[in-house]
């Protein structure tokens, strides 16, 4: 594919919301046997999508890991990932009050958009969380599986 194509409009699959094994909540990966991320990888490669965007809740760490596995085991795939950061919103929505979610894709272009760039933008990201100090926590500092479980951020 060029970008000059005389061919017109392609179509192709994307699903921009896939998360990767060890990913912070509902890791649900299992296997029965061998490594789970050749076996997710597997997947992705045999898939009909074409564009992913790998998904982490809080985090961009599993995207780098997730690509760098890809294209060591793939090395001529032709799969496209975008970073993919979930984050949970402060503010309740519906009777039951549950916090929605909002998705943030970063460019894959790692001149544009390198991991040290996205990692300074969840450090300078305030989650409602506070430490002992009361100081709010950034998604960066979220250490446990019940940081994330509680974690939320502002529109603002």
């Amino acid at each position: 594919m060029t970008a000059n194509s005389k061919q017109g409009s392609l179509w192709r699959r994307w699903d921009l919301h896939i998360h990767t094994p060890e990913t912070k909540l509902a890791n649900n990966y299992k296997v029965a046997a061998g490594s789970v991320w050749d076996t997710y990888l597997d997947a992705l490669e045999a898939s009909d999508v074409h564009v992913f965007g790998l998904t982490d809740y809080f985090s961009c760490d599993n995207y780098f890991v997730a690509v760098k596995k890809y294209r060591d085991r793939f090395p001529d795939g032709k799969k496209v990932f975008f970073p993919n950061i979930e984050l949970r919103l402060s503010a309740a929505i519906g009777k039951e009050g549950n916090s929605p979610d909002m998705h943030i894709i970063f460019d894959n272009d790692l001149d544009v958009c390198p991991q040290e760039k996205i990692t300074t933008f969840l450090q300078n990201l305030a989650t409602h969380l506070t430490d002992s100090n009361g100081v709010e926590v950034s998604c960066a500092d979220l250490a446990t599986k019940g940081n994330y479980d509680q974690a939320t951020v502002s529109l603002k």
